[in-house]
């Protein structure tokens, strides 16, 4: 039974990539070995040189080093493909996959080539000053004006069981973050971002904050912040320099959007919308490309400082946002297939329910049923693969355990990928767990009739599925083209991907009406200006 391959190499592992022709692949026996081993050296090929570049079988991650969560390993269609690889490809992939999971967490990447503009120093200084302030309100010091007061805005995720009104999934979360970042961005406020234990869990378990610490406790807020809206602090001056407002606009549509941020027209100046020193937001929407659409006296400011309706959405979310180390790992064992010259990449994330997810009995999609959106994908790689690209990877992400087996399949079965896919494509999966972040999820269960709904997940669940949810999206937002399901999972990714143009939504409902387009054309592309239009806006 032929399990790995492993390639030569003429340069240590910490060295530069050496594209040697004379590299040889060789294919091993597991069943040749000694099995009950623990020794790394004994998991090697008998005959394998000191100097050759392996990956263990699993390509398993390595525990964090600050203790938080590690991923499982990636899925095994990572590791079918990789045995297909060139020599040359192999050794770039196996130098980059040591010198990832051998050293300490490397430094960020973010802005390397000022693709994200010049902002983000003057938004630090500001943000840390913003800190040390609120840290002299906690001790109760009273803050004298100076013509310049400092005013802060955070994002909420509150206790589910305080409204009805969830938070929402990743989606809606991201455009909720985003958004009042970009907020701040523009009124010169300190931004601050919570999520509520329980919902599903602190918002710093699942992400780093890389440049500006922006967590916070609400609790903490509220007590040296008034909210004016109450009849209890209706004489104080709205300007005061402890003043807060709550402003909720969950599930608000977009006209109700417009109207809260853009009362005044194409000239509103967002400084005037409110006053207090404090404002909490509760968000689900979106408004970065509607501010691009509708405002006059920004874009131009925006401009100025590097950030565009193309590269927006995405420069913010890396700024604020970096996965733990141990997504982040599991994250670059995909990313640097995708990264591969040879290879051209192409993310389908299909949507099938909530059904599924609650009760694995409803689980029933098929490949044929979706095969639509293998044909897309088959109609971008026919018309924009490149010479170069001597492979194809379609990554798969989907709310059905059931359709990601069926898709795998395929790269198991000649006569059907034949039929599905383009020429020398695989499918890849992460084989991490299906779940949904918005606790309602939990609950719609009792709307099914179902007689297995899931139980309710442990923390450790919790963090383990979100932190999944994320890795899926971030990978979907790294491919070269998307074919994505209406909605907002997909939307986010493709706005993170700072490439516009680039991804194919499929109608909601397929009929008479509503038809899969044909990929092939360039009109099968959906811009940001349409995506910005629907679901939790943009």
């Amino acid at each position: 039974m032929s399990s790995f391959s492993g390639i030569e190499r003429s340069a240590p592992l910490d060295g530069e990539i050496t594209k040697d022709k004379s590299v040889q692949l060789e294919a091993w026996d597991t069943e040749s070995r000694d099995t009950n081993s623990t020794d790394p050296r004994t998991l090697q090929p008998n005959l394998r040189p000191a100097t050759a570049c392996y990956l263990p079988q699993d390509l398993a991650i390595p525990p964090s080093e600050d203790g938080s969560y590690t991923p499982p390993p990636p899925d095994t269609s990572l590791v079918h493909f990789l045995r297909q690889v060139s020599d040359e490809d192999w050794l770039e992939y196996c130098t980059q996959w040591h010198r990832r999971q051998t050293t300490p967490p490397e430094e960020y990447e973010y802005n390397r080539h000022g693709e994200c503009g010049t902002w983000q120093e003057d938004y630090i200084q500001l943000h840390n000053k913003g800190i040390a302030t609120l840290q002299l309100l906690k001790s109760g010091t009273s803050i004298a004006e100076d013509g310049n007061p400092v005013k802060y805005v955070s994002y909420v995720c509150n206790d589910v069981s305080r409204s009805f009104k969830a938070c929402g999934g990743l989606a809606d979360r991201m455009c909720g973050m985003i958004s009042t970042f970009f907020f701040a961005l523009l009124t010169g406020r300190t931004y601050l971002a919570y999520w509520h234990e329980t919902n599903p869990h602190p918002l710093e378990y699942i992400f780093e904050h890389p440049y500006v610490d922006w967590r916070f406790d609400p609790k903490a807020m509220r007590n040296i912040f008034v909210d004016i809206s109450t009849e209890a602090s209706l004489a104080l001056d709205s300007v005061d320099q402890e003043s807060m407002r709550v402003v909720n606009v969950v599930d608000r549509v977009r006209h109700e959007i417009d109207q809260t941020y853009f009362p005044d027209g194409a000239m509103q100046d967002f400084d005037n919308l409110w006053n207090e020193s404090y404002l909490e937001i509760s968000s689900n929407r979106a408004f970065i490309v509607r501010t691009f659409q509708l405002s006059k006296r920004y874009p131009s400011i925006l401009q100025a400082m590097g950030l565009l309706k193309g590269n927006a959405f995405g420069c913010i979310t890396d700024f604020l946002f970096r996965s733990t180390v141990g997504a982040r790992r599991f994250i670059d064992a995909y990313k640097d297939v995708f990264a591969l010259d040879s290879v051209f990449s192409i993310g389908i994330q299909i949507r099938t329910g909530d059904a599924g997810l609650v009760n694995p009995t409803l689980d029933t999609p098929t490949i044929d049923s979706y095969s639509y959106f293998l044909t897309c994908a088959k109609q971008l790689a026919q018309t924009y693969r490149k010479p170069q690209h001597r492979k194809v990877v379609y990554y798969l992400i989907t709310d059905s355990k059931a359709l990601r087996d069926g898709f795998s399949h395929l790269n198991h079965d000649p006569t059907l990928a034949k039929q599905y896919l383009a020429q020398d494509a695989t499918i890849l999966t992460t084989g991490l767990p299906i779940v949904h972040l918005d606790a309602k999820s939990r609950k719609v269960a009792q709307y099914i009739n179902s007689t297995h709904p899931q139980e309710e997940n442990t923390a450790e669940e919790r963090i383990s599925g979100t932190t999944s949810v994320i890795i899926e999206n971030w990978l979907l937002s790294y491919t070269d083209y998307r074919v994505i399901s209406y909605g907002g999972f997909g939307k986010i990714a493709a706005f993170h991907s700072s490439k516009d143009g680039t991804t194919v939504m499929i109608p909601k409902r397929i009929n008479a009406k509503n038809k899969v387009p044909d990929c092939s054309l360039p009109n099968a592309f959906i811009s940001y200006d349409e995506l910005a239009g629907m679901w939790s806006l943009g």
